[in-house]
């Protein structure tokens, strides 16, 4: 139970935003990112479909951009077509071409 706690605890202090601190040479910096899967069959108006994702890629940017990060893990980071799946990833493509 302790545990749960403290992991709580940890969690609410950490998500209390502000700035992000100015890094220091000898610290690796690492963030994670959950950019949320694009469902490419979705109709315009569901904000996880293409369209969705050109309504947010704007956001998701500039939010990468200002991280200052050394490492950066992504989650959900995929273009969902269905089936056997495919090599096409919008998230991906608009932020390396962004950042």
């Amino acid at each position: 139970m302790a545990i749960l706690v403290l992991g709580a605890g940890l969690q609410a202090w950490n998500s209390r935003g502000g700035p992000v601190p100015p890094s220091r040479p000898v610290t690796l910096r690492i963030a994670t990112m959950n950019i949320h899967y694009i469902a490419l069959a979705a109709n315009d108006d569901d904000r996880w479909s293409a369209a969705g994702w050109q309504r947010r890629r704007g956001a998701a940017a500039d939010v990468l951009g200002r991280l200052d990060a050394d490492l950066i893990a992504f989650q959900e980071m995929e273009s969902f077509a269905g089936g056997s799946g495919s090599d096409e990833n919008l998230a991906r493509d608009w932020l390396l071409q962004q950042n």
